[in-house]
C-alpha cells in the first residue's frame, strides 16, 4: 500500500473539501517557496536575519515562520508561512508595510538573492487537525505531504479515509501521532489538500507497530484492507512528500519569542 495512505489515514476526514471552503475566521495561512540563486543561499540567510532585525525595528504585523526544505525535489528550498489570519489582515498587513518601506528593505536584503518566489494560501481545516494553540512554536521536523484528487475523485477519497478513521478508533491506533490539514484556498493545482505532521527527531519517522496494513486488516480483513487502499489511492491523481526543518533564526515574531 502506498506511502500516501499511511499518512492521510493519520486523521479521519469527515467532510468534502473543495479548495477554499471549510474556511472559518482566522484560519488562512500566506505560504510564500523560496528558491535561492545557485551558491548563494548563505547571502540569504544572511538578508533574512537583517530583514528579521528590520522588522522588528518597523513593528511588522504578524509572525513569519521560516523552513528549509531537507528533502525531496525541492530540496535546498526555503518555505515562509504566516497563519491564522482571515482575508482583511491582509490589507492591514499590505498597508503597513508600503508604510515603512518594506518593499525597499526586502529588495536591499534578499532579493539580490532569490531565483523565484511563490505565494499560495491555504485554509486550516481544525475540525479535522489535532488542536493547535495560536502562535506555538513549531516543531523542529515536519513532513509535509500534498494530494492532488482527480476529477469526481473527492467523495471517493473522504470515504475511504472515513473507514480508515472507523477503523483507528476500533483498534485504538495512533499512527505517528497528531498532524495538521490545509486545503488550498488559492496559488496551485488542485483539488489539494496538505498534510504536515511534526516531529521532534528523526525516531519519529519509524514506521509505527503495528503498521497502518495491519491495523486495517485486524479490522476489515486482509480482503478489506487491500480494498480500502486502492479505492484511495486510484483517486489520487499525484502526490509527494517532503521534510522541512524549522529555522527559528531566519523567523520573526514581533513579540520577540
Amino acid at each position: 500500500m502506498k506511502k500516501v495512505f499511511v499518512l492521510v489515514s493519520l486523521l479521519a476526514l469527515a467532510v468534502a473539501i473543495p479548495a477554499g471552503a471549510q474556511t472559518n475566521s482566522k484560519n488562512i495561512a500566506r505560504i510564500y517557496t523560496i528558491k535561492t540563486k545557485p551558491g548563494e543561499a548563505q547571502q540569504w540567510e544572511a538578508g533574512m536575519k537583517k530583514l528579521e532585525a528590520w522588522d522588528h525595528q518597523n513593528n511588522m504585523p504578524g509572525i513569519l515562520y521560516v523552513w528549509s526544505v531537507i528533502s525531496g525535489p525541492n530540496y535546498g528550498d526555503y518555505i515562509l508561512g504566516t497563519f491564522g489570519h482571515d482575508w482583511k489582515d491582509f490589507d492591514a498587513m499590505q498597508a503597513h508595510a508600503e508604510k515603512v518601506g518594506a518593499g525597499k528593505e526586502i529588495q536591499e536584503t534578499v532579493a539580490p538573492y532569490t531565483a523565484s518566489v511563490g505565494i499560495s494560501y491555504y485554509a486550516f481545516l481544525s475540525n479535522l487537525s489535532s488542536p493547535i494553540t495560536p502562535g506555538q512554536k513549531p516543531m523542529p521536523m515536519s513532513e509535509l505531504s500534498f494530494f492532488t484528487l482527480k476529477p469526481g475523485g473527492t467523495q471517493p477519497v473522504i470515504n475511504a479515509i472515513k473507514q480508515a478513521g472507523a477503523a483507528m478508533a476500533k483498534t485504538h491506533w495512533k499512527g505517528n501521532g497528531p498532524g495538521e490539514w490545509y486545503a488550498l484556498a488559492d496559488g496551485g493545482e488542485g483539488p489539494q489538500l496538505v498534510l504536515s505532521v511534526g516531529h521532534e527527531n528523526w525516531a519519529g519517522f519509524q514506521e509505527p507497530s503495528p503498521s497502518l496494513t495491519e491495523m486495517l486488516a485486524q479490522a476489515y480483513g486482509k480482503a478489506g484492507a487491500h480494498a480500502l487502499g486502492h479505492e484511495f489511492n486510484s483517486h489520487v491523481r499525484s502526490e509527494y512528500s517532503e521534510i522541512i526543518r524549522y529555522r527559528p533564526d531566519l523567523s520573526y515574531n514581533p513579540a520577540g519569542q
